[in-house]
């Protein structure tokens, strides 16, 4: 019988960099590499039978996504999460290995955390967020934006864009020339802005981080 595996990860540093191909790319290298029984498509260029959570602007961390893979065969959750922890590269951290029904699906809403580079706190006051209220209706694709001490939360529809998160980013004065520095982290649910990495050094040459495409 076969079995359908839900693998919610972390992806950061360089690995914001990848493309929604490359992801796909190398989680499909990996998973060929661990060994593990999994079902391949039908026809003359079977490939691995895949599903990923919705694409992120190129340059955004992911706190928290998911890939689904189908294994022929049933296997402990423990021992797909070690093969895979073997086999994915550096920047790819696995949360949980759990059943499709343990989290939310493609439609879920994508949340951004944005939050100083130079430190684990909100780039702008809470009265920024609040004077930008009235405007979110002309905002396409912004479901909510909340303030928090370790920075701003920005709630997107799934598949909104990097250029409509760029022009919410705009509205809140995070983006241009005279924005601050942000670190800008996605996941799917609930977004940690804040963990044990703090960024040491600079993204690009010149001390800023790049803005998501």
């Amino acid at each position: 019988m076969r079995q359908r595996i839900r693998v919610s990860y972390r992806r950061t540093g360089d690995l914001r960099f990848l493309s929604q191909l490359d992801v796909v790319r190398t989680v499909e290298r990996s998973v060929r590499r661990s060994g593990l029984q999994v079902a391949f498509s039908e026809g003359f260029n079977p490939r691995v039978r895949l599903s990923f959570s919705p694409a992120l602007p190129t340059g955004v961390e992911a706190g928290r996504a998911w890939f689904e893979l189908l294994l022929e065969e049933p296997v402990a959750l423990s021992d797909v999460r070690r093969r895979l922890a073997t086999s994915l590269p550096g920047g790819f951290e696995i949360l949980d290995v759990s059943p499709p029904e343990a989290g939310g699906g493609p439609g879920s809403p994508i949340v951004y955390g944005v939050r100083r580079a130079d430190g684990a706190e909100a780039p702008i006051p809470p009265e920024a967020v609040e004077r930008l209220r009235p405007e979110f209706p002309s905002l396409e694709g912004l479901l909510d934006v909340a303030w928090r001490p370790e920075g701003i939360a920005i709630q997107m529809e799934p598949g909104a864009g990097g250029a409509r998160l760029r022009a919410v980013l705009a509205a809140l004065g995070l983006a241009g020339p005279d924005a601050p520095p942000v670190v800008v982290r996605a996941a799917l649910g609930d977004c940690a802005l804040v963990d044990e990495r703090t960024p040491d050094r600079p993204d690009r040459s010149d001390g800023r981080p790049s803005r998501p495409d």
